[in-house]
């Protein structure tokens, strides 16, 4: 549902404005848990507590979990 009424569509034909190893790192936040961001065989991953998941490429440098879908 939040989904749908975000309201931003992805623009088609974008791509990242980095390469995927350059969005590596551990982020932090001091009201959450750390999120690992790393990049393996050509995709990125993300793990956040017991979480692992693919990021897929939304558009621009805006990437999405499968596992919100």
């Amino acid at each position: 549902k939040a989904r749908q009424n975000k309201g931003i569509e992805p623009t088609p034909n974008t791509k990242p404005s980095h390469q995927l190893v350059d969005y590596a790192g551990v982020f932090e936040h001091e009201a959450y848990p750390k999120v690992k961001i790393w990049e393996e065989k050509g995709e990125l991953w993300m793990q956040y507590n017991s979480l692992k998941a693919p990021l897929k490429h939304y558009h621009y440098d805006v990437f999405e979990s499968m596992e919100d879908k």
